[in-house]
């Protein structure tokens, strides 16, 4: 076998959960014998020891040939995760034995979230045209601008995705939806999220007191933090909440901790450094999961 692999991804660098789930996935590879490439379009500004697994990163807003580069150095392997730019994700399938890695609804549903936007209840549909009459058409940006969803790029999106050898979820619920829109179930294999420990951990009997709990994430609102927060408002034992991340909901959930009277149970820490993370796991009774 060929243990030579090329990681794909818009943001080089740490950003959020798909990033931090690289880094572990390339350190692992790494571990076990392969050489570990990166393909990225932007370089974020939290770099910490993002690339320690990478014999090598391209980044394509450095250098739009990036990807002739790649095949100087005869990398059978794409391990594929979000990536915007259609143009070069058709070469990149054309070019390499593609495994694309289905982090969150963003390919079968406009919204992202696969929920309706009243009521916020499930959406069982496959996509179709109905889902432009779901508040899909309309999406904030990074900059936090409003946008029209285009369609036909989201057509070309699902075509290309078909043509993957292999597509990885993080579970049963997201296979159901990808076969549902015509994914063979022959391609796709469900490998459950995990954590990484730089050391073994030490599990204690019982639980500490107050109860120690941990959300780790980035704070919008298809996290659920603010379905937490009201959740807790209503826990009759003590306990403290750690926050570990930011996002564009965080003044929100400001306002709320202070409105429920949960500012004494409740700590926000912002962005962490990975390599300070197990230590807030390593003390936590509980970690919370509230995503909708």
């Amino acid at each position: 076998m060929d243990k030579r692999i090329v990681f794909v991804n818009k943001y080089g660098g740490y950003f959020g959960g798909v990033e931090r789930y690289i880094r572990d996935a390339a350190m692992g590879l790494r571990d076990a014998g392969w050489q570990v490439f990166g393909l990225f379009e932007h370089r974020t500004n939290k770099q910490a020891d993002f690339d320690v697994p990478f014999e090598t990163c391209w980044y394509l807003e450095d250098d739009s040939k990036s990807l002739n580069k790649i095949k100087d150095v005869h990398i059978p392997t794409a391990f594929i995760h979000k990536f915007d730019n259609l143009t070069i994700l058709e070469k990149i399938a054309a070019q390499f034995m593609s495994v694309r890695m289905v982090h969150d609804h963003d390919l079968y549903c406009l919204r992202g979230h696969k929920y309706f936007p009243i009521g916020r209840i499930n959406c069982h549909r496959e996509y179709s045209w109905f889902c432009a009459l779901c508040s899909g058409m309309v999406k904030k940006n990074g900059n936090g601008r409003f946008h029209f969803v285009s369609l036909s790029k989201k057509k070309k999106e699902f075509e290309l995705n078909r043509k993957m050898d292999t597509l990885v979820t993080a579970s049963e619920f997201m296979k159901r939806n990808l076969v549902q829109n015509g994914f063979p179930s022959s391609k796709i294999q469900v490998i459950y999220p995990d954590y990484r420990f730089s050391a073994k951990p030490q599990l204690s009997e019982g639980l500490n007191i107050p109860v120690q709990l941990l959300f780790v994430g980035q704070l919008i609102s298809g996290k659920g933090v603010v379905l937490l927060l009201r959740a807790l408002e209503n826990v009759g034992c003590k306990f403290h909440l750690d926050i570990v991340g930011t996002g564009n909901a965080v003044t929100q959930i400001q306002h709320l901790i202070q409105s429920l009277g949960l500012s004494r149970n409740t700590t926000l820490h912002g962005w962490v450094d990975p390599l300070e993370l197990d230590e807030f796991y390593r003390r936590c009774d509980i970690v919370l999961v509230p995503s909708r």
